[in-house]
């Protein structure tokens, strides 16, 4: 039989954000948001959130240039 998790009326909150930008380049964003409250019959709500965002990147990695451009595939056949 499950132990009961003594219960509480508080709510435990956690939260962090998460930043990361490079001037006219790449931009990265990310939050987190946990919530637990316990109940005192063994039960436990646990919510969790994530959201993230990432813009300015290239399918290349490559900064943006006005002249074309050529790569080199990962197996070295062949360009784009």
């Amino acid at each position: 039989a499950a132990e009961p998790i003594p219960a509480n009326d508080d709510w435990k909150v956690d939260a962090a954000i998460m930043y990361y930008g490079e001037q006219d380049r790449v931009q990265a964003a990310e939050a987190i948001g946990n919530v637990q409250k316990a109940f005192g019959d063994s039960s436990l709500l646990d919510l969790k959130i994530v959201v993230d965002s990432l813009t300015g990147a290239s399918a290349s990695g490559a900064v943006a240039q006005s002249d074309s451009q050529t790569f080199t595939r990962p197996s070295g056949d062949g360009q784009y």
